[in-house]
């Protein structure tokens, strides 16, 4: 078994927990004294991408509250911002993220975005948004699908499974008694649980973001009002362009050509009658690339320094440089990284709405930053002008949830009323995007201002946090390495004791730990041992818990795994995991 096989099992377990309740989105932060940006230039992103020059700009109460030209008397108490020779823009929207832990939600700030939504959501994410919105935990504002939708037999372990349309149905309304904003549907959903999924989420007020089904295409996906947003313009290759929607897994040769491209039209009339936006996500694939090519420089990059330790070593083990297949893995992504900014480009002038993407935090994609290079490449590699390109972060979201969510409270533009999620820029994006989101002297969210200063310093500090805890992760692992379990455990302890801050890679380390032996050593005596001292370790971990009702299901221990879940539930009321398990182990119970 290779070192970090276990890290990168499954990147979606990594995350803090707190035993906390989960409030309503929209919980007012700590009050903040009111704030002047004088002597700015205001992009303000609307729909004509209006541009005033030499303007106050007052904040107070987390909204924009007034726009007006320099030299009224600043408000009292405020505190007031230099904006002479800067241009002030609104806070950036990253569409397609996956929130891992509390420490990583500083790190979209850091680089200027101040609103995120996680595709593929868990009771975790919700705790985050609801700290988040307290003022509890410096971050983005977050919004939320729920657990991703699979298949029959889902492609990844976290996935729910559905089998049919009432399995479909019940699991939206899941979703909605929870809270989260949103569905997610993948790849390998049945059309029956698709159907069902798509008219339930409609019916209860629920956007559906996702993949083109495998077994629909997108002439049957985005025939009828179904995606609000597709999630990936991969998606499209795959499903609209290429021969077979499975292009994307099996075996399959294609290389797209001119004739390939002169049928954008047809998608343009696809994408119009589902009423669906794109989210681009293009950068993540030349991501991809260079991970395959040359990952120790992907790893040297700078901005790695700042993922929290057990991310860092996930990303040393990165599966896109280690695919099952490196050679058709590299001719794939190279036709879609071609191919990919072409039809772009085209959609763009037809009219069809961009979403910015990242896919922040699996491999090669830092959060934030990653946000910031998706931008660029609509500029960089779609040929899009600057503000076009910032658009799609900005007021084009904005659209998106007057559309979709219109209870949200308003952002995406520098106007009156608005959420305060500002970004201040030393250079001018009409001059070059992503250079100029580079340039940060500041960012505001909801109101409270960090400047460029307080961003780096913490950074800094950050990185060297990061550097201390990776040896002793290592030798958490090494334990796992030699089925050692003591040895993993007193590891896991000196950690906590001398890094408190480090329950966050620790918890994560475990997870999949646990995870990787519940799937390849099911059954076995060190998959049962690894998962009892994991939850001695942090037994106030549901994610823990729920690895060791798995272990107990695989050794046929059925009423420790169904009492271990009662107890989940009393604490985590309908978790869509142990809600599923409880039931399979009733079937099982009543089978024998």
């Amino acid at each position: 078994m290779r070192t970090k096989t276990v890290i990168v099992a499954s990147i979606a377990a990594l995350t803090l927990i707190w035993r906390l309740p989960v409030q309503a989105l929209g919980t007012t932060p700590v009050a903040q004294p009111p704030t002047l940006f004088r002597s700015v230039t205001v992009l303000t992103m609307n729909a004509d991408d209006e541009v005033l020059t030499d303007r106050d700009v007052v904040v107070r109460g987390g909204k924009i509250w007034s726009i007006s030209p320099t030299g009224d008397d600043p408000p009292s108490g405020a505190m007031i911002v230099d904006g002479r020779g800067k241009f002030l823009v609104p806070g950036l929207t990253d569409m397609h993220v996956h929130l891992q832990s509390e420490p990583e939600l500083f790190l979209y700030l850091a680089y200027g975005v101040t609103t995120v939504f996680d595709l593929s959501g868990s009771p975790k994410t919700l705790e985050m948004r609801r700290a988040v919105a307290a003022g509890e935990t410096l971050g983005p504002q977050i919004f939320s699908t729920g657990p991703t939708l699979g298949g029959e037999s889902p492609l990844n372990p976290k996935h729910l499974r559905l089998r049919d349309s009432d399995e479909a149905r019940a699991a939206i309304d899941t979703i909605h008694r929870e809270g989260y904003d949103g569905v997610k549907v993948y790849s390998d959903i049945l059309p029956e649980a698709f159907s069902a999924a798509v008219r339930r989420a409609h019916e209860v007020g629920l956007p559906v973001f996702g993949h083109v089904p495998w077994a629909l295409r997108a002439e049957k996906t985005l025939g009828e009002k179904t995606l609000a947003a597709v999630a990936h313009a991969e998606e499209l290759f795959a499903g609209f362009y290429s021969p077979t929607s499975r292009y994307m897994s099996g075996d399959h040769t294609w290389t797209p050509g001119p004739e390939d491209l002169a049928r954008t039209p047809e998608l343009v009339e696809l994408l119009r009658t589902s009423g669906s936006s794109l989210i681009v996500n293009g950068n993540f694939i030349d991501r991809i690339l260079a991970q395959a090519v040359d990952l120790k420089s992907v790893l040297a990059e700078p901005q790695v320094a700042y993922l929290p330790a057990l991310r860092q070593l996930e990303w040393s083990d990165s599966r896109y440089a280690n695919p099952d297949n490196p050679e058709r893995s590299l001719q794939r992504n190279r036709a879609m990284s071609s191919f990919v900014p072409l039809f772009v480009e085209r959609l763009a002038e037809a009219g069809i709405p961009l979403l910015i993407g990242s896919d922040a935090s699996a491999p090669g994609a830092v959060p934030g930053y990653s946000a910031v290079s998706e931008i660029g490449y609509l500029e960089r590699r779609c040929g899009l002008p600057p503000l076009v390109a910032l658009s799609a972060a900005t007021h084009e979201a904005r659209d998106f949830f007057a559309r979709h969510l219109p209870w949200a409270q308003p952002f995406g533009q520098v106007r009156a009323g608005f959420r305060a999620d500002l970004l201040l820029l030393r250079s001018d994006p009409r001059e070059g995007v992503e250079k100029a989101l580079l340039s940060r002297a500041g960012v505001m969210v909801a109101g409270a201002w960090h400047s460029a200063q307080e961003l780096d310093a913490e950074l800094v500090q950050r990185g060297r946090t990061n550097t201390a805890v990776r040896e002793p992760l290592q030798q958490v692992l090494e334990g796992f390495e030699s089925e050692d379990s003591e040895s993993s455990a007193a590891a896991v302890a000196r950690l906590l004791a001398d890094i408190p801050s480090a329950r966050g890679d620790v918890e994560g380390l475990l997870i999949e730990a646990g995870g990787y032996l519940n799937r390849r050593r099911a059954g076995s005596d060190f998959a049962e041992a690894w998962a009892r001292m994991a939850v001695g370790q942090l037994s106030d971990s549901v994610e823990l818990r729920m690895i060791l009702v798995d272990a107990l299901i695989d050794r046929t221990k059925l009423d420790e795994a169904r009492n271990t879940l009662l107890e989940i539930l009393a604490s985590t009321p309908n978790h869509p995991g142990a809600t599923q398990k409880l039931q399979w182990i009733e079937e099982l119970k009543a089978a024998n």
